[in-house]
């Protein structure tokens, strides 16, 4: 089985990398990044009689600096327009403003609201 993977929102990619390195959280971003994509990379799990691709994908989220993913099981005919996901995801930006979801992160976070927002770090993280 073959793994494919579609970056669709290159710019949103690069506007989320200029504010990590504007906020000293480049480090951050690109380990967040390179865990969506060694996960993704991953459902390739060899050969299927059926024709089968896995076919993944990242897009914008409505949260800024967040992304939204999913990984489809494709028949090899129609590699884009049919297929089910199999996975769904996103790779969500959490940092110092995060809150009760309102504008700033858009995210919330039990944990950092405890810590306080002094003590939050820049990251991405993956849900699913």
């Amino acid at each position: 089985m073959e793994s494919h993977i579609r970056i669709s929102c290159p710019l949103r990619v690069r506007e989320a990398f200029v504010y990590a390195e504007n906020n000293n959280c480049a480090a951050a971003f690109a380990t967040g990044w390179a865990r969506l994509m060694s996960l993704m990379g991953s459902f390739a799990p060899g050969e299927n009689p059926e024709g089968h691709v896995l076919f993944g994908e990242v897009w914008a989220d409505w949260a800024p600096y967040s992304f939204a993913w999913g990984v489809k099981r494709l028949h090899r005919d129609d590699l884009i327009t049919t297929g089910q996901f199999m996975l769904v995801g996103g790779l969500i930006y959490h940092g110092p403003r995060d809150g009760d979801g309102g504008f700033g992160n858009l995210a919330v976070s039990l944990t950092r609201l405890a810590a306080g927002p002094d003590r939050v770090p820049h990251e991405w993280t993956i849900h699913t």
